[in-house]
């Protein structure tokens, strides 16, 4: 039986995605943006030198607690989600993909005032998945969580000392950091909390992607339905 539907608690922005950067965003590429069918409606396409800028509600600091949820499907490296400045400090958060292991950063000063973590197995190209990070406000590496799929993840340290705030002023984007660390890949259905997700939530988000397919009869689902 599925699980029970997700709750709204905290929930601060929500992008669908379906046909439209949505939420007053603006797409930035070089030729119009495209959108592709995906679990949830339809998913906006990145081709490794574009992106979304969604604008600047989305604040979070060292202190606060935050979940980031998002559908994405790899189709290589980069920045599926980001609000962060240049270098050298990289100040902000952000949830990338580098050799199919997924790695989230949050920085004050980059590297000596930072967090970082990403995760030991590497994950399918060219298949969907839901992405849960949560991170607790606590400043450190061990409050930072990772669900894939409704699954927590085991994750490998790599910096673990935030002390200093990581607010900015620069805008959340999708498909790439300010002007660097471009994905290739789809995402859809971008969703941002103010409170960490627990497991039983991460598992129902996950759902409502699954359950399109499910009411379909098998004849009627494609390759790649039938395949996940």
């Amino acid at each position: 039986r599925p699980p029970a539907k997700p709750q709204d608690d905290a929930l601060l922005a929500r992008w669908a995605l379906d046909g439209t950067v949505d939420g007053g965003g603006t797409y930035r590429g070089t030729n119009a943006p495209v959108f592709a069918d995906a679990r949830l409606g339809r998913a906006l396409t990145f081709d490794g030198a574009s992106h979304a800028e969604l604008g600047t509600s989305a604040a979070f600091d060292r202190t606060n607690a935050m979940t980031l949820a998002v559908w994405v499907k790899l189709q290589g490296d980069g920045a599926i989600l980001s609000r962060m400045e240049k270098a050298p400090g990289y100040r902000g958060f952000d949830l990338m993909v580098a050799d199919r292991r997924l790695q989230a950063h949050l920085s004050h000063a980059w590297p000596d005032d930072a967090l970082k973590v990403r995760s030991r197995e590497q994950f399918p190209q060219n298949q969907w998945l839901h992405v849960i990070v949560s991170y607790d406000g606590s400043g450190k590496a061990s409050g930072v969580k990772l669900h894939v799929n409704g699954r927590a993840r085991e994750l490998e340290v790599e910096k673990d000392q935030l002390r200093e705030s990581m607010a900015t002023a620069e805008p959340l984007r999708l498909g790439s950091r300010n002007g660097e660390a471009f994905f290739t890949g789809q995402v859809d259905d971008v969703r941002l909390y103010g409170r960490v997700l627990p497991a039983s939530e991460a598992v129902a988000l996950t759902w409502e992607g699954y359950l399109p397919i499910l009411a379909k009869s098998r004849g009627t689902r494609s390759d790649e339905e039938r395949a996940d």
